[in-house]
C-alpha cells in the first residue's frame, strides 16, 4: 500500500512538471510572436501636433526591467509626440518630426530614461528600433 501512494505520489508531481512546462512554453511562445509581429508591421503615421500632414514614426519595444509610462513622459518632455502600440503595451510608437533619419537623438533620449529607471544591476543594452532587428 504504502509503495502505491509513492507512485501516485511521483506520477502527480510528474504531471504538475509537465503542465509547468507546457504552459511556460505557451506563455514564452505568445510573448515572441507578439515581439515579432511588432517587429514586421510597418507603423502608422502619427498626425503631427500643428498641422494635419502626418509625421514618420518608428517603433520601439519596451524592455521588460522598463515602464512604459516612465519612457512616454521622457520622450514628450523631449518634444516627441508618442502612443502604446493598441497591440501591445510594451512597444511605443514614437513621431519622428524630423523625420526618421534623425533616429540618433531619439536613441539618446530613450538611453538616457533606460539608464535612469533601470534596476540596479542590470545591463544597459544599446537602444533598437523594431525595424532595426
Amino acid at each position: 500500500m504504502h509503495d502505491a501512494l509513492i507512485y501516485v505520489s511521483l506520477a502527480t508531481l510528474a504531471l504538475v512538471v509537465v503542465d509547468a512546462c507546457v504552459l511556460g512554453a505557451v506563455v514564452a511562445g505568445r510573448l515572441s510572436e507578439r515581439r515579432h509581429a511588432a517587429r514586421t508591421r510597418t507603423p502608422a503615421p502619427v498626425p503631427a501636433p500643428d498641422h494635419d500632414a502626418p509625421i514618420e514614426t518608428v517603433l520601439y519595444v519596451v524592455p521588460i526591467e522598463h515602464d512604459p509610462q516612465a519612457l512616454l513622459a521622457a520622450l514628450t518632455r523631449a518634444g516627441y509626440p508618442t502612443a502604446v502600440d493598441p497591440i501591445d503595451e510594451r512597444t511605443v510608437l514614437v513621431g519622428c518630426p524630423a523625420g526618421v533619419a534623425h533616429r540618433d537623438r531619439l536613441r539618446v533620449v530613450l538611453w538616457r530614461e533606460v539608464r535612469r529607471t533601470r534596476t540596479p544591476g542590470a545591463e544597459l543594452g544599446p537602444v533598437r528600433f523594431a525595424d532595426e532587428g
